[in-house]
C-alpha cells in the first residue's frame, strides 16, 4: 500500500527542469501518509515517476520504488498487493525468470515481460501501477478488478500525470471547477466513484477493471467485465457446486490475505461480515487469532459501538480485542480535515469516526487490517436490497420464497433509522404492484423535505437489459461496479491510508465475488435471515448473537452528532457561497437544520443534513480552495 506519482511528457526526449522536479516532490509530498517508510523520485528522459512506501511484503531496501527491470529499461511504480504472488512466482521461475528480491513488486513487473496485459488475468489483489518504458518511452497504466486501489490521472499541455489520490494533479489543471454530471449523480445517488470521471473537472480516474497505455491515445481499455464473468461461471456451474465454491472461496481469499510481513490485525463491528473474516482467520491462523479492533462509545446504547457483541465472537477464540473509545464530541476542524483526505462528499460523515478509530489502531504498531467490505452489496444484505430480492422471487414465480424474504426485509429494519416501518405484507404486495410502488415512492419523496433542499433530483426506477441474469443479480452488479461499492472502497481507502494502514477486504476477491452475485435468490434469503449461505457456512464459528442477528445496522458514527457542530450562522456562510452552484435550495436548507436543532433524535434529518454539509463542506474545501490549511 503506497503512494504513486508519473509524469509521462509529449517529448520523449524532453528532460525535466528543477521547476518541474519541484512542483513534482510537492505533489507527490502531499500523499506521505499513504507511505512514510520510503520516498524515492526518478528523473527519466521524457518522465518522471515518483513513490511513497509503506512496507508491507519484503520490507528490505531492495523492494523500494521506482523499480527497476535487470536491464534497467523499466520501472514501475505500484500501490496495492498481489496477493497470489507466491504461486505466480514459481510459475514465473519455471519458465526461466530470476527473482533478486522477495516482493510482489518484482513478480507484477516480470509477470508483464512474459504476458503483457494478459498479466492482468492472472492477479488476485488490488493494485493500481504504472509502467514506464525507457527505450520506448511509452507507458502502460492498469488497476485492479473492482478498484480497491485508486488511480487518477490529468492530461495536461506537455503530457499526462498520474497519481494515488486527486490533490496533487491540482497544481497541474488550474482552477478546480466542478463537473456537474456527477454533482447530479450525486445529489440523485450520492455516486461520486463510478465510471472513468471525477466530480472535479480535468480530473479522470482508471476506471476498475481497465488499463491504458500510449498505444490507446488516453482510452481505456476493459480487461474485466463483472457480468460477463458472472454470466459464463453461471451457466458452467450448478447451484450445488457455486455454493460447494462459495466456502471455498471465502477461505482461500482470507488465507491469501493474511500474507504479510508485518503484524496485522480485523476490525470488528459485531456485525455477520467481519465477525466471518475474523472466525476464518483465527482458524487458518491456529493458536494465534489476530488482534481485533473494536469501537466502544462512552455513552449506553450509542448506535456506534457494537463492542460487547464483538467481545463475544473473540472469547470463542479465546483472542485479544483491543477497544477504540469514542467521544461524542467533533470538531469542525476534525471534520473539515477527514473530508480533505476523502476528496469527495459521502453518504455522510461518518468517515471522521474511521478516521479516528484508524489511528488508534495505527497507535498500536498495526499496518494491515482485514475488514468486511463489499459483503452486504454481493450477497444482499441491507432491507433495501431485500426489497429487491422479494420483486427478484416474485419475477421468477417462486412466491414462498418472496413471502419468506418480504418477512426478512421487516426483521432486518433498525427501528434507530428511521420511524416508518413497513409490514411484510406491504413489502410483498408492493413488489407484486410494482407500478404502485413506484407511484407510492414518487409521492412520498415529492412530500420529503430532500425533494425541497434538491429541487433538481429527479427520482429514477431500477431498468436493465436482458442477460439472462435474474433481478436481483443486475441489482448486485449495480451496487459493485456503480453505485454503492466503488464509493465504499474510496472512503475506506483514504480512512485506513490517512493513518498508514493499508485495508485488505476479503469479500472483494474476483472468485468470491464472482460465486455470491451467480449464487440463486433463494440463497440469500432463508431461515437465518438475509446472507443466508454466509449464515450456513459460519454455523458453529460464531455466537448465536452474531449468526442469528437479523437487523442491519452497519458499521457508522450517531450522525447526528456531527451537525451540532456547525451553528446555524456557519451553515447560512456556506450556503450564501456555494449553494446556486450546487443547486441547493438555502432556505429549506435552514428548516431542516432548524427542525433538527429541536429534535436532535430525528435520524431522517440528520441523513439529510449529513449530505448537505457534506457537499457544501467539500465545495469549501476545493472550490472556495481552502483544502491546503488540511493538507
Amino acid at each position: 500500500m503506497c503512494a504513486i506519482l508519473g509524469y509521462v511528457f509529449n517529448d520523449v526526449n524532453y528532460i525535466p527542469t528543477s521547476i518541474d522536479v519541484n512542483q513534482f516532490q510537492d505533489s507527490l509530498n502531499l500523499m506521505s501518509h499513504r507511505g512514510p517508510d520510503n520516498s524515492t523520485i526518478d528523473i527519466l528522459p521524457g518522465a518522471l515517476l515518483g513513490h511513497n512506501r509503506l512496507s508491507i511484503i519484503d520490507l528490505s531496501d531492495s523492494a523500494n520504488q521506482p523499480f527497476y527491470s535487470k536491464d534497467k529499461r523499466y520501472s514501475l511504480v505500484y500501490n496495492g498487493e498481489i496477493f497470489n504472488f507466491v504461486e505466480i512466482r514459481q510459475e514465473l521461475i519455471a519458465l526461466g525468470y530470476q527473482f533478486f528480491s522477495n516482493t510482489d513488486t518484482e513478480v507484477l513487473l516480470n509477470s508483464y515481460f512474459e504476458w503483457g496485459h494478459n498479466c492482468l488475468d492472472k492477479f488476485n489483489g488490488m493494485f493500481a501501477f504504472l509502467i514506464y518504458d525507457t527505450k520506448e518511452n511509452t507507458y502502460f497504466a492498469a488497476r485492479d478488478h473492482f478498484g480497491i486501489k485508486p488511480i487518477y490521472y490529468s492530461i495536461t499541455k506537455n503530457g499526462i500525470i498520474f497519481s494515488s489520490e486527486i490533490k496533487p494533479l491540482l497544481s497541474y489543471i488550474g482552477n478546480v471547477k466542478i463537473n456537474h454530471e456527477y454533482l447530479s449523480k450525486y445529489i440523485e445517488t450520492l455516486s461520486v466513484d463510478y465510471g472513468n470521471g471525477t466530480l472535479f473537472n480535468d480530473v479522470y480516474q482508471l476506471e476498475a477493471g481497465h488499463f491504458m497505455s500510449s498505444l490507446t491515445s488516453y482510452n481505456q481499455n476493459c480487461w474485466f467485465n463483472l457480468e460477463n464473468e458472472v454470466r459464463v461461471y453461471k451457466e458452467k456451474n450448478t447451484i450445488d457446486q457455486i455454493k460447494i465454491d462459495y466456502k471455498n472461496y471465502l477461505w482461500e481469499s482470507i488465507k491469501l490475505r493474511l500474507r504479510s510481513d508485518v503484524k496485522l490485525a480485523v476490525t470488528l463491528s459485531g456485525g455477520l461480515d467481519s465477525s466471518a473474516v475474523y472466525a476464518i482467520s483465527s482458524k487458518l491462523m491456529d493458536s494465534i487469532p489476530p488482534t481485533a479492533f473494536s469501537v466502544k462509545s462512552n455513552i449506553l446504547n450509542s448506535i456506534d459501538s457494537e463492542f460487547e457483541t464483538a467481545a463475544e465472537t473473540v472469547k470463542l477464540y479465546n483472542g485479544n480485542i483491543v477497544e477504540v473509545m469514542n467521544t461524542s464530541e467533533f470538531s469542525k476542524h476534525e471534520i473539515y480535515k477527514s473530508l480533505c483526505n476523502q476528496e469527495m462528499p459521502t453518504w455522510s460523515l461518518s468517515h471522521v469516526l474511521y478516521d479516528r478509530v484508524y489511528n488508534k489502531i495505527r497507535e498500536n504498531g498495526i499496518k494491515v487490517l482485514l475488514e468486511g467490505h463489499g459483503n452486504d452489496e454481493i450477497l444482499g444484505g441491507y432491507p433495501t436490497h431485500i426489497s429487491e430480492c422479494v420483486r427478484s422471487l416474485i419475477i421468477n414465480g417462486d412466491i414462498k420464497s418472496a413471502l419468506i424474504a418480504s418477512k426478512i426485509y421487516s426483521n432486518s429494519l433498525y427501528k434507530g433509522y428511521s420511524s416508518f416501518k413497513k409490514s411484510s405484507y406491504l413489502i410483498f404486495l408492493g413488489n407484486i404492484f410494482t407500478p404502485l410502488k413506484y407511484i407510492y415512492q414518487s409521492i412520498r419523496y415529492k412530500l420529503s423535505e430532500e425533494s425541497k433542499v434538491f429541487p433538481k433530483r429527479k427520482l429514477k426506477n431500477l431498468s436493465f437489459k436482458i442477460n439472462r441474469l435474474t433481478h436481483f443479480q443486475n441489482v448486485l452488479l449495480k451496487l459493485v461496479t456503480y453505485q454503492i461499492v466503488p464509493t465504499v472502497l474510496r472512503t475506506f481507502d483514504r480512512s485506513t491510508m490517512s493513518a498508514s494502514i493499508e485495508m485488505r477486504p476479503p469479500f472483494m476477491d474476483p472468485k468470491v465475488v464472482i460465486c455470491s452475485i451467480s449464487l440463486p435468490d433463494t440463497e440469500r434469503v432463508g431461515f437465518f435471515g438475509q446472507k443466508h449461505i454466509l449464515r450456513s457456512t459460519m454455523i458453529g464459528m460464531l455466537p448465536d448473537s452474531v449468526l442469528l442477528e437479523k437487523v442491519k445496522r452497519g458499521f457508522t458514527a450517531d450522525i447526528r452528532k456531527f451537525i451540532l457542530t456547525f451553528t446555524r450562522n456557519d451553515i447560512i456562510d456556506l450556503l450564501s457561497k456555494y449553494s446556486l452552484e450546487l443547486k441547493i435550495n438555502s432556505n429549506e436548507s435552514l428548516k431542516v437544520y432548524d427542525k433538527f436543532c429541536s429534535n436532535s433524535n430525528d435520524w431522517e434529518s440528520a441523513q439529510l443534513l449529513n449530505k448537505i454539509l457534506s457537499l457544501l463542506i467539500w465545495c469549501d474545501l476545493f472550490i472556495g480552495e481552502n483544502w491546503k490549511k488540511y493538507k
